[in-house]
């Protein structure tokens, strides 16, 4: 646990203070992630909801809000599918605005980026933090259990392929049930390159929205009917499901 925190007044007058005003569920979430006692000071961290509603007493419902809230004011980006945490300015403030290449910082900072674990959160920090902490290239090799399968050589069907396409949705998809009937449903998509790309982009924006974030991610659907839905052509990037969805 870090013995303390800057809170720079910036944060009550400029863009993401002035969104979050009248709210106070989401002040009171975002004050409380920057000086978590689980944060570090690179602004990526594990945080549950359930964490934020307990130690600022606030309800699982309000939590939720507060937090989502505050993704949509662009202050955060939260993952419910590891329960990650990204406080986009809070590395600015408790790091520095720009290190120099020989600052010992730049080495404790590029060791908390190559442990954390391989996520959409992951990517986000490296590219804006990059040139600034002199961050290096990314080399970090998914698990086993993530890694994607690969394509094998033989029978020319293509069904390799898909299959290796589907591995790289599941990693980016959050909601982990129900794998066999996400990939019947995937295959049927008949997806090639441009559209996983398509809905991979469209799973990282609803990653962020308020129907994914509520209630710790419990109207996250299920892969298979986010598929069978078509759900990455929600042209309000919500994704959510109904309750009889999930």
């Amino acid at each position: 646990m870090r013995d303390y925190a800057k809170i720079s007044p910036q944060f009550w007058i400029g863009k993401s203070g002035k969104a979050l005003r009248g709210d106070q569920e989401a002040q009171i979430v975002a004050l409380y992630l920057m000086t978590s006692p689980h944060s570090e000071m690179t602004g990526v961290f594990h945080c549950p909801i359930l964490y934020i509603a307990h130690e600022t007493g606030l309800s699982m419902e309000w939590a939720s809000k507060g937090l989502a809230s505050l993704i949509e004011a662009g202050f955060c980006t939260f993952e419910a599918a590891n329960d990650t945490v990204f406080v986009h300015e809070m590395a600015k403030y408790q790091i520095g605005e720009e290190l120099k290449p020989n600052d010992n910082r730049v080495i404790g900072v590029q060791k908390i980026y190559a442990n954390m674990p391989e996520s959409l959160i992951r990517r986000g920090f490296y590219e804006k933090y990059r040139d600034v902490f002199y961050l290096k290239k990314d080399t970090k090799k998914a698990s086993p259990s993530e890694a994607p399968s690969k394509p094998r050589a033989g029978t020319g069907t293509g069904e390799e392929t898909n299959n290796g396409r589907f591995a790289d949705f599941w990693l980016a998809y959050p909601n982990k049930k129900n794998k066999a009937n996400a990939e019947k449903a995937f295959l049927k998509t008949k997806a090639d390159d441009s559209l996983l790309a398509t809905m991979l982009q469209a799973i990282e924006v609803q990653k962020g929205s308020a129907a994914w974030v509520k209630d710790g991610g419990q109207f996250i659907p299920h892969a298979a009917t986010w598929l069978n839905g078509k759900r990455w052509e929600d042209e309000d990037g919500s994704g959510g499901a109904k309750p009889w969805e999930v």
